[in-house]
């Protein structure tokens, strides 16, 4: 069996996305897939998986080209039928199962359609975590964490001078 990957950065611009780490570029080297950057043709492959990927119009007419013509697997990390509903909804359509990462989602999937859904968890490889973290203490606790997306934080960060407190921004990158 071959599989071929359908990688979020084909829908974004953003690259070095952690979906992408966690469900695509390291699991590649346990599975028999490729990762899809173009030149691959999926007529090589039994199964695709789309890793978050939905939106652009290459994956839209990939995923109908190979509706009931190949096992298509959707895969998210997120509760996407919130951001783009109607595409979601159509993709959840046209593949034949949805892979989530969390069991939330998984529960949350099962209330809105009746595909099979299969809770994986995100992998992790550790030696991607080289740099250690040093954690100093401040006189101050943060009264205010944003534990939401850094392109979000817009938000809220026009609050920060009326609320007066300290912001604390967990975030992959600044």
């Amino acid at each position: 069996m071959k599989i071929l990957i359908v990688p979020v950065s084909i829908d974004r611009k953003e690259k070095d996305l952690a979906s992408e780490r966690f469900r695509c570029d390291w699991l590649l080297p346990y599975l028999p897939a490729d990762k899809y950057n173009g030149p691959q043709n999926p007529d090589d492959y039994d199964v695709i998986i789309y890793q978050k990927s939905y939106i652009s119009k290459e994956v839209q007419e990939m995923v109908a080209k190979y509706a009931s013509k190949k096992f298509q697997i959707f895969d998210i990390t997120d509760p996407e039928w919130l951001f783009r509903p109607l595409l979601f909804k159509r993709m959840v359509k046209l593949v034949d199962v949805i892979m989530v990462s969390a069991p939330g989602l998984a529960r949350d999937i099962k209330q809105i359609t009746n595909k099979p859904v299969y809770l994986i968890s995100d992998r992790h490889e550790l030696s991607y975590y080289s740099v250690y973290k040093e954690h100093r203490k401040t006189r101050y606790l943060p009264l205010l964490v944003w534990f939401g997306y850094v392109d979000n934080f817009h938000r809220i960060s026009h609050l920060i001078p009326y609320i007066q407190l300290d912001p604390c921004v967990v975030t992959d990158r600044l």
